[in-house]
């Protein structure tokens, strides 16, 4: 299952995408593809042309959003690298 993006990080002036297991919906960071499975649940994680980070640009666009602008972001590159059916 490819994890789901959850939100924008910009942590130590590092702008990074901040997952979340679709399973058990816990959040984590990518630390790579090592990270094969959810440390919550067990779950299979598929990472294969997934986004590790996103441009500083992007990042303070989020950041400067509002909620439910956030959420849209958030939507629209779930949807772009959704798995196909």
């Amino acid at each position: 299952m490819k994890p789901i993006i959850s939100r924008i990080s910009q942590w130590d002036s590092k702008t990074e995408l901040i997952y979340k297991c679709p399973k058990c919906n816990v959040e984590f960071n990518f630390y790579g593809p090592n990270e094969r499975y959810c440390h919550n649940c067990g779950v299979h994680l598929d990472w294969y042309n997934l986004l590790k980070c996103v441009s500083p640009k992007m990042a303070k666009a989020y950041h400067s959003a509002n909620y439910n602008e956030q959420k849209a972001i958030i939507a629209l590159l779930n949807e772009f690298f959704r798995e196909e059916s």
